[in-house]
């Protein structure tokens, strides 16, 4: 069974991506919370002004879930 790749960044609207790897599915989230806060003009320059800064700052957490794993019961 192949599983994915849920990353989340912690910023005031959390970051989610889903990729086929841990790797991409960081940087996907990070870019994305890098974006956001490029928007709203709350990026820190040297801080919070690249993925790297984003990843260091906030944290990311990612989980792995498989394909196939969940059943339906009935009753």
């Amino acid at each position: 069974m192949r599983g994915f790749f849920v990353a989340t960044v912690p910023t005031r609207y959390p970051s989610i991506a889903i990729a086929q790897t841990e790797t991409d599915a960081i940087q996907l989230a990070a870019n994305h919370a890098l974006d956001f806060l490029k928007e709203n003009h709350a990026s820190e320059s040297g801080r919070t002004d690249t993925v790297e800064g984003v990843i260091e700052y906030f944290g990311v957490s990612v989980i792995e879930l498989e394909m196939n794993s969940a059943t339906f019961m009935e009753g």
